[in-house]
């Protein structure tokens, strides 16, 4: 393991973290940090030699739109594509951890728990901490930085580093900000439903898989109008395939192969098993029509940011059984001041999308139960929020597990 060989390569650590001045939280925003005290040979060497034999660089960077976040589970981020650029160059993995603000960036580095500040800091800042700069950008004001004991890490960065390479890997990925996503979705097909109560051609595989997890299929449905139109062979921006818009990565998980991300079946099996998994992971929220909604923003969103966005919302003594009442804070996610708090532990989100998410599918899901028979349980508006929460107790547990029986699980 990676830690137990850091822990016998190192047998001093270089203390200086205390010695720090408070510095700002943003690597748009970096001001100077005090020099660290001490002699900096007390620290052994962890060079990139030591590196190649552990297998992996592990770097540090704080969590914004243009540093790393994760969507769907995938890792993104300009400054994590640019590490990944590096590490598949010397065919290493990559490790990615989060700092909260840049004394801890800074604070990791010196303490061994990361080989690369991944993140451009102030020359000037670099220099008073007496690291050596790399990948240099802002004009060559900003750059990563690295230990002083690492120079063979230095060196390589350096022979990597192309100015050209951010404006490269920005117009490969075109990476969103969160004002250029909307959850809409694009009506490609040209499908109308022949038969009375039919919803799409695979109504079938809605009902057959649905009624396997205990969901209602319009729901299926509704999630599927709403990734895709219905459209088997959509592909998002980032990388999520087919009818139920699964990630690679999150297909592998369900047991998908790439290629069977875009056979509808396959798709509706996978989405189904998840959205079920997801269903029981938010076994703490009693409201079973509260905790789809939680299941639908986990769906889109992934389960950790929302459950950071619940935890902010109990920071904020606002009720964490309600979707209209959390999902604020999902929207401020996508907010430094938010998604920089100590309680959130996954970073930033791009929040207005799984915030409309929600309650577009919310939306579908009523219209097809009218379309294709049946109804949902009378809820209230979903586009308001509530005078007060509906759930006394927000303690309350229920049996994880889905049932028909639930009032939200009506199959027909």
């Amino acid at each position: 393991m990676r830690a137990t060989y850091i822990a016998n390569k190192f047998t001093k650590i270089l203390l200086c973290a205390a010695t720090l001045l408070a510095v700002a939280t943003s690597c748009r925003h970096g001001a100077t940090a005090g020099a660290p005290q001490g002699d900096s040979a007390d620290l052994q060497t962890f060079d990139l030699t030591d590196i190649e034999n552990a297998g992996e660089l592990i770097a540090v960077t704080l969590s914004g739109p243009e540093t790393y976040y994760t969507y769907r589970g995938q890792e993104m981020g300009l400054q994590y594509l640019l590490a990944e650029h590096f590490t598949k160059s010397l065919g290493l993995g990559l490790r990615m951890e989060i700092a909260h603000d840049t004394t801890e960036l800074v604070n990791m580095l010196l303490q061994a728990k990361a080989d690369l500040i991944a993140c451009p800091l102030p020359r000037k800042t670099i220099e008073k901490l007496r690291l050596i700069p790399a990948a240099p950008q802002g004009k060559g004001r900003k750059a990563w930085a690295v230990r002083p004991t690492s120079p063979q890490l230095a060196s390589a960065l350096i022979t990597w580093w192309n100015p050209s390479l951010p404006d490269d890997i920005m117009k490969e990925t075109a990476l969103p900000t969160n004002e250029k996503v909307s959850p809409t979705p694009v009506i490609r097909s040209g499908y109308v439903p022949r038969v009375k109560g039919q919803l799409s051609p695979y109504d079938s595989h809605f009902k057959t898989y649905a009624a396997k997890a205990g969901l209602d299929w319009r729901l299926l449905a509704a999630i599927a109008w709403q990734e895709s139109a219905f459209d088997p062979t959509a592909r998002s921006w980032a990388g999520a395939r087919g009818l139920m818009q699964i990630m690679p990565a999150t297909g592998a998980r369900l047991g998908l192969t790439p290629e069977q991300l875009n056979e509808p079946e396959a798709s509706i099996r996978g989405a189904s098993a998840y959205l079920k998994q997801l269903y029981a992971d938010f076994s703490d929220i009693g409201s079973p029509m509260e905790r789809i909604k939680f299941a639908l923003a986990a769906y889109n969103g992934g389960p950790g940011h929302v459950r950071d966005a619940i935890r902010l919302a109990a920071k904020n003594k606002a009720p964490t059984q309600s979707w209209d009442r959390v999902a604020p804070f999902v929207l401020r996610l996508s907010e430094p001041r938010f998604y920089q708090d100590p309680v959130v532990r996954n970073g930033y989100m791009i929040g207005r999308e799984t915030h409309d998410y929600v309650y577009a599918v919310m939306s579908h899901w009523r219209n097809f139960s009218g379309l294709a028979g049946g109804g949902l349980p009378a809820t209230p508006d979903l586009h308001t929020t509530p005078e007060r929460a509906t759930k006394k107790n927000r303690f309350t547990r229920r049996d994880a597990s889905l049932s028909p029986d639930d009032s939200v699980f009506q199959i027909n």
